[in-house]
């Protein structure tokens, strides 16, 4: 049987997320389709909000709250709070998440439709760019005094701003680069599509089971690792809508370390998601091998 959830997030100022379940027919740990409302409300977000976001290394911002929700849901479906094992409830100190218990909720379609709510407020004007809202988002238009840039905050946001936005940063996340492979690989084990929406239309689309048995780091010699055997173990040839398809468990199945030789060419099994930081790093040493002419000891 599919099952299908309905979800409300609505979004504040370019910045704040209120999340409503408007549609949970049963509690399972797979569902067919998680379909997502994102509703804009509000003006664009200001400058001086903006300044007490960006830092060294990067941003807060709106796409870590969705992941931040995201990855609950990944963990604990759609229920309330969860309360931890023997917890005391008089303890001053919390205890390791670990306690938790974890569904490891498998989603075969996520479809994020975005579309604007705010009713009082206007579109920016048509000369107004993508490029000047996401400046302002990465607070590089603080210095700018035109017109243009100190009337922004009087408009809402267009819905395909945000969607164009929040797509670069999923695609950054499932690059699998060093600084974003641990935030891209729950995507890739709990997720098999992900749909993005404007108003209703396709705007774009991640095929993250064609992504992951596709990508560079799933071809010999790169596995460096393989799972063993025991049921739960990643298999390419049957993936279906997704790899994270019969993955719970993934975690506590042992490890099996492989030599980078040619014997590894007779195992089909998938890199383990968790070993995909090694494999990166393997392969930035092997480009410092061909760009230098040095063999990596």
């Amino acid at each position: 049987m599919k099952v299908e959830y309905i979800l409300d997030i609505s979004v504040k100022y370019d910045l704040r997320l209120l999340l409503t379940w408007l549609s949970v027919p049963c509690l399972t740990t797979h569902i067919s389709t998680l379909y997502a409302h994102v509703r804009l409300f509000g003006h664009i977000i200001e400058k001086d909000t903006i300044r007490n976001q960006v830092g060294c290394g990067g941003r807060l911002g709106f796409h870590w709250y969705f992941y931040a929700a995201l990855e609950r849901f990944f963990r604990y479906g759609p229920v309330g709070k969860k309360k931890r094992k023997r917890e005391d409830k008089s303890s001053k100190y919390p205890r390791n998440t670990k306690e938790f218990e974890d569904w490891g909720m498998l989603i075969d379609t996520l479809v994020l439709d975005f579309q604007s709510a705010e009713l009082e407020l206007s579109f920016p004007p048509e000369d107004v760019t993508y490029r000047q809202w996401s400046d302002r988002h990465w607070g590089l238009d603080q210095e700018d005094r035109s017109e243009a840039s100190e009337t922004l905050s009087s408009y809402k946001t267009r819905p395909e701003w945000l969607c164009e936005y929040l797509m670069a940063w999923i695609s950054g996340l499932l690059s699998m680069s060093y600084h974003t492979s641990q935030f891209g690989q729950p995507l890739y084990e709990h997720i098999g599509t992900i749909r993005m929406l404007v108003d209703g239309q396709l705007n774009h689309e991640f095929d993250l089971a064609a992504r992951y048995t596709e990508s560079s780091l799933n071809i010999e010699p790169w596995n460096v690792w393989r799972v063993s055997s025991e049921p739960g173990a990643i298999d390419t040839r049957g993936t279906g809508n997704h790899v994270a398809r019969g993955t719970r468990g993934l975690r506590e199945h042992s490890i099996t370390p492989l030599a980078v030789s040619s014997s590894i060419g007779s195992s089909k099994r998938a890199t383990h998601l968790d070993n995909w930081l090694v494999i990166v790093f393997y392969s930035h040493i092997v480009q410092i091998e061909n760009r230098f002419g040095a063999k990596p000891t």
